[in-house]
């Protein structure tokens, strides 16, 4: 797949709004959140509250697929925070990629 310099997706993107949980691997805080979309590759969360998270960071995420609010810790997946979409002073939208770890044991 060939990328224009506007577009820096590697993989199709799937609009998803769900919730979601995420972990932020330096703190061991979790922060809850939503998905805006979602690919094989990552996902664009939108974070309910504030986590000052920079590119690189390394996070644990779970979508909650049902009607459940549990998700469980064998239902997160590894990411690193790519960019800041948006940030204000009350919550914060990131894009996150699945490490290849991840990607390859969704893969399987």
């Amino acid at each position: 797949m060939r990328l224009t310099s506007s577009e820096r997706r590697g993989h199709p993107r799937r609009e998803l709004i769900r919730p979601c949980k995420v972990q932020i691997n330096a703190s061991g805080k979790y922060v809850a959140g939503h998905t805006i979309d979602v690919s094989s590759g990552g996902a664009l969360l939108s974070l309910d509250r504030r986590a000052n998270l920079t590119p690189g960071d390394e996070i644990d995420f779970g979508i909650a697929w049902n009607s459940g609010v549990i998700i469980r810790a064998d239902e997160m997946s590894h990411a690193r925070v790519v960019r800041v979409v948006d940030r204000n002073d009350q919550t914060e939208s990131v894009a996150v990629a699945l490490t290849s770890q991840q990607r390859n044991a969704l893969a399987a």
